[in-house]
This record gives structure tokens, sequence and C-alpha cells, in this order.
């Protein structure tokens, strides 16, 4: 407001003169130099008197505009994401990024895209971004600012249902993984056989969050693994730790015999077998008596 008021005063000055002027003489010409379309508060300029009118308009300092694509929080390691800066229409815009506090210049980057192609945890933090015009001394305002965070990759978590080992022939058993709290994970799963030691394969035709064994066969034991990846996002976590699945024929009561069941008929044979162990050795030691006496 000061500056259009400044600027109104030597326009009306100004026209004083011209009105003043004596007739005949050669018609005066208004003119302003620089030339630009748009002047700036903070700027210099210079009017030239003639009779010419010169419309002159001062606007405040644009205020830059800072965006980010892909728009999605947190970013993991590795990812690619694009800070964009714009201040207005006009093409000759050059941009000076800042991060952090204290504010500190991002070198190397002058143009309106600021791009972090495999993103580490050192990138994140926040982001500003102002324009300057070429060949004027012009700054825009400072942009709001935009908070990056960036977070290592998270390990799936892999859990068994029931816990207990080894599992029966015919038994159902249910593996669980888990990343974190986002629901757009999807989930690859590893299987390793333990007697073949071949290498990690991918267990096809499962893609959720389970995994169920519905009626366990030996060839169902060996290591398994899980890992989630991201939709729409190039984002794999790290694999989880292992679940080892062993599958045993108990002959003993046959199929499904409970764990506790048959360890209380183990403790009768055991029993048993030394009750006669102790009876055979008594039997012994008379015979040889006998044959001593007589």
């Amino acid at each position: 407001m000061q500056a259009e008021r400044v600027v109104s005063l030597i326009l009306l000055s100004l026209m004083t003169r011209i009105v003043q002027s004596k007739p005949g003489s050669q018609d005066p010409v208004l003119t302003l130099h620089p030339d630009w379309p748009q002047i700036y508060t903070g700027e210099n300029i210079t009017l030239r008197y003639c009779s010419a009118s010169v419309k002159l308009t001062v606007s405040a300092l644009p205020r830059a505009t800072l965006t980010v694509e892909p728009k999605w929080r947190p970013l993991y390691t590795g990812e690619t994401v694009t800070l964009k800066c714009g201040v207005d229409s006009l093409s000759n815009w050059k941009y000076v990024w800042y991060k952090g506090r204290p504010q500190t210049v991002v070198h190397n980057v002058t143009g309106d895209r600021y791009s972090i192609t495999a993103a580490a945890e050192s990138d994140q933090g926040q982001y500003w971004c102002e324009g300057r015009l070429e060949g004027r001394n012009v700054t825009s305002q400072r942009s709001d600012s935009i908070t990056l965070t960036v977070k290592a990759l998270p390990r799936a978590t892999l859990t068994v249902e029931p816990k207990w080992r080894p599992l029966d022939p015919g038994e159902t058993v249910t593996l669980k993984c888990g990343v974190d709290s986002l629901s757009n994970w999807t989930y690859v799963w590893y299987k390793d056989q333990i007697q073949a030691a071949v290498s990690q394969t991918v267990v096809h035709n499962v893609t959720g969050d389970r995994y169920s064994i519905t009626a366990a066969a030996e060839s169902d034991q060996g290591q398994y693994w899980c890992e989630g990846r991201l939709e729409g996002r190039n984002v794999t976590s790290q694999r989880s730790d292992s679940i080892t699945l062993t599958v045993k024929d108990r002959l003993l009561l046959g199929l499904g015999a409970p764990p506790l069941l048959l360890a209380s008929i183990i403790l009768c044979v055991k029993w048993y077998r030394n009750r006669g162990s102790s009876n055979e050795a008594a039997v012994k030691f008379t015979e040889e008596n006998v044959e001593i006496n007589m």
C-alpha cells in the first residue's frame, strides 16, 4: 500500500506539470524504465516525463507453492519421490531449495523439480523452496514446508497356530504373516524342504496373510518364510524369520494321539520294563542259592 501511494504521488506531480506546460510546446511523453509488465514490491523503477499515460501496477511478492509426488507417507528406503516448486505463470523463475532447521540450501538443484531417486533415512526432514526472477532483484515468498519421513523397510512377522510340535498327519495348521498396520500389503510365501535341502521356492496360489495346511503330511514339513509387498509401490518388506514344521506319524494310539496321554503311556511302558527286569534278577538270585545249598 505504501508503494502504491508513492507511485500515485509521482504520477500526480507529473500530470500537474503537464497541465501547466505552455501552449504550443512539444507534447510531453511519460515513459517507464524498465518497462516490465509486472512490478513487485521492493523493486526500483524510473518514470520519465512525457504526455503519454503509463499504467503502473505494483503487486505483492507471490508465494511459491510446493507439492510432492507421490503423496503417500511414510516413504521407505529405496523409493523415489519428486518435489515440485512453482510461483506463477511466468517462465523465467529460477528456484532455490532449502532443507531442515536451521534451513540450509540444497546445492546443485536450480530447476522447479527436486527428485530423490533412492530415498534414505538421511533424506528425511522439512523442505522449502522459493523463486527468483532472472535478471531482476525479485525473490518470491518462501513456500510452506513439506515434511518427508523415510523409514527402513519393515520386517514381516510370521506366527503359527496351533503352536505344538511335531504335527500329526491329518492335522490342520495355519501360518499367519503380518508387516504393519497398513492394509494394502500382499504376501509372498516361501518354503524350503528340509529333506531335499533345496533352495527356497515360492508357494504358489497363496497371496493372503494366511497360509493354511488342512491335512498335514510329511511332504508339508520344512521351513517357511513370508514377505510383504505394498500394492502400487515398488516396496518389499524384509523377509520374516523362519518357522519349521515337522510332521510325524505316531505309532502309539494311532493318528491324533493327545501328547499328554502319549507321554503317560510311554512312562507306563518304561515302569513295566523296569519292574520286569527287577523280577528276573530276583528269580535268578534264588536259583543260584538253591544250587549252592545242594
